[in-house]
């Protein structure tokens, strides 16, 4: 096997751990405040959305607008404390990324 073979092969098998703070109703979903989640490399943050669905039911389809690959206006979600306004943003080891109710957190004073 060359060694450019090799690399790719290590490199498709790299796993990112991304924080997910779920607030509110989110949270709820889950069953937690916090998940802790290993994506492979070059996922986004409509992928991490689109396991999040998968692993604790529909609540989080409604966090990215179908079709437009914008997040939801009700959604207030941050990677490291920004907001992201666009799902296809990448995601890099380390991230923390908070998925909120716009509501919720307005009522709370947030």
């Amino acid at each position: 096997m060359s060694v450019q073979l090799i690399g790719s092969l290590f490199h498709a098998h790299v796993a990112l751990k991304v924080t997910v703070v779920l607030a509110g109703e989110y949270g709820e979903a889950a069953g937690r405040r916090e998940v802790v989640e290993e994506v492979p490399e070059g996922s986004t943050v409509k992928d991490l959305v689109s396991r999040l669905a998968s692993k604790y039911g529909g609540l989080f389809s409604s966090v990215i607008e179908p079709g437009h690959g914008h997040i939801s206006r009700n959604v207030i979600l941050l990677v490291n404390s920004a907001t992201v306004y666009r799902a296809d943003r990448e995601l890099k080891d380390g991230d923390r990324v908070t998925i909120a109710d716009l509501l919720e957190v307005s009522l709370a004073g947030g």
